[in-house]
């Protein structure tokens, strides 16, 4: 973590699927702040010119921090580190607490530093100070480090698994290292045998830094640190789960309303969903345009912060009702990480260290909304219907997510292609293959059918050039043309005439189909 380098190495929002989680509550308190600060006695555009000063910032001091730009001077007053862990073990938030705890000592106007928990933490009757003093007089997780440091420069092997090339996640000690790396040379994008050296330095130096820092920890910095009180239906709670921020960003939504005199037709249930999709769309936005301008932002020339005043804009603007598209959209990449989670979470396999699921995930996240637009046109083919409220099941079967589309991601050796529209792999002959959610219901269709549903997806027309098959769970067509042409004219839209007909198909690529089985046999 750094405040001098704007390094977007030090971002995790580019892991969506953890920064969806810590975007919806950086939202939260940003309404929080809005409303502690917004004056009635002073115009609209007062109001704004004090807002304009405070800012809340996403994954860069912390998950996400609230501060204010003061005589050309960042001032950060709280910073919030989230947990979305199911585990109730103290020992678990240890790396957490230790960062707050060296931010509260190294940052003298912080007010609070908070940890947000997804599931009680069990302390063992400690109150979370007592157990941060407990901590700090033994950080056994960063003398752990130093150990890690120690083991890898005596060993070679050890040291050379640090730069290994690596499918899936990697782990939290190798994330450390680049992190460290980058800090100390900001010209360097990757581990590898020339910086090793560099960066096992440059991590010990930071660790031993960091112990000194927060050894000298008083009480009343201490204080500082605590777990954020919910209040849930009334009922004050230490921890929130996922699935309740929702309604906490709605009753917030509420209140500011209320206490910015907005128009008490924004009170209906139906306005304050479509307002929190369009606040989340909004911060979704900012992250996707943060990573396309990344080298502006690592150089500095772009500033990350995002004003409380644009935040307010986002508030009291009048147009959500024309961006139901961008609402549903990413309604969708909820969906898909939420049925990951859950797939995930199941998965007896444990090829995590292999598994490209955070990947996938990440590529979906960090879609723009034109990419997203041709990505569930591919991964759906037969499913030409546009984004709304209705269509969402229709993109969505959670059954035909889970298998084939997760269930490939998971299970096919090779990498997919990062740069394609869909997650596209491509064989020695160079042929390319798009992994769906095509899947034969055998009580509702046929073959033909889901193939005229694939040719009369006119978003597609252009997008199959790139691509010749489509990985689906149990339908193989060696040509969806041929077997779409089984139904006759049914599947044409304005089906009048023969020429109509020959037009329509001429405009689509004939493709094939084959099944998840038959592909990982011949990859």
């Amino acid at each position: 973590m750094s405040k001098e380098n704007p390094g977007v190495i030090f971002d995790a929002s580019n892991s969506w699927n953890g920064y969806n989680h810590q975007g919806k509550l950086a939202i939260l308190f940003a309404i929080k702040q809005i409303l502690d600060i917004y004056d009635n006695t002073l115009s609209i555009d007062a109001n704004k010119r004090v807002l304009e000063e405070y800012f809340i910032e996403i994954e860069y001091v912390e998950d996400f921090s609230i501060g204010r730009h003061l005589n050309n001077v960042d001032e950060y007053y709280y910073v919030h580190q989230v947990k979305n862990h199911t585990t109730r073990n103290a020992s678990d938030y240890d790396s957490a607490l230790l960062g707050l705890a060296y931010h509260v000592e190294a940052m003298p106007t912080l007010r609070n530093a908070y940890l947000h928990a997804t599931t009680e933490i069990d302390f063992k009757g400690k109150t979370v100070q007592d157990y941060i003093k407990q901590l700090i007089s033994s950080p056994v997780e960063l003398k752990n480090i130093l150990l890690r440091i120690d083991e890898a420069r005596r060993d070679g092997n050890k040291k050379q698994e640090l730069y290994a090339k690596h499918n899936g996640r990697p782990e939290n000690f190798i994330s450390k290292l680049k992190k460290a790396l980058i800090e100390a040379d900001s010209s360097q994008e990757k581990l590898t045998a020339e910086n090793i050296d560099t960066a096992l330095d440059a991590l010990e130096g930071e660790t031993n830094k960091q112990i000194a820092v927060i050894s000298s920890l008083s009480q009343d910095k201490i204080d500082k640190i605590s777990l954020y009180q919910y209040q849930l239906a009334g009922i004050p709670q230490s921890y929130c789960e996922v699935e309740r921020i929702a309604e906490l960003i709605k009753e917030e939504i509420r209140n500011s309303i209320q206490h910015l005199g907005l128009s008490p037709l924004w009170l209906s249930q139906r306005y304050l969903d479509q307002r929190y999709l369009f606040l989340l769309g909004k911060l979704d936005e900012h992250i996707i345009e943060r990573d396309l301008n990344y080298p502006l932002y690592k150089s500095g020339d772009l500033d990350r912060k995002i004003n409380l005043s644009l935040v307010y804009d986002w508030l009291t603007c009048n147009d959500i009702e024309t961006a139901d598209e961008y609402f549903y959209q990413f309604k969708l990449k909820e969906i898909f990480a939420s049925i990951s989670n859950r797939f995930c979470g199941r998965c007896s396999i444990s090829k995590c260290d292999t598994c490209l699921m955070t990947s996938a995930i990440n590529k979906i996240g960090q879609m723009s909304f034109d990419e997203m637009k041709q990505f569930l046109s591919l991964t759906s083919p037969n499913n030409g219907k546009e984004l709304s409220v209705a269509t969402i099941s229709n993109y969505m079967n959670r059954s035909y997510i889970a298998n084939p589309f997760l269930t490939g991601i998971r299970d096919i050796s090779r990498p997919f292609e990062a740069d394609k529209h869909a997650i596209t792999y491509i064989d020695k002959e160079t042929v390319q293959y798009i992994l769906t959610t095509i899947v034969l219901d055998e009580l509702l269709e046929d073959t033909p059918s889901i193939c005229s549903d694939i040719v009369s997806n006119k978003a597609l027309y252009e997008l199959l050039m790139d691509y010749d098959c489509f990985i689906s769970r149990n339908v193989n067509c060696p040509s969806v043309l041929n077997e779409a042409m089984k139904i006759g004219k049914k599947f044409i839209e304005n089906n009048d005439s023969e020429r109509q007909k020959s037009e329509h198909i001429a405009h689509l690529k004939d493709v094939s189909i084959i099944t998840l089985t038959d592909f990982m046999t011949k990859i």
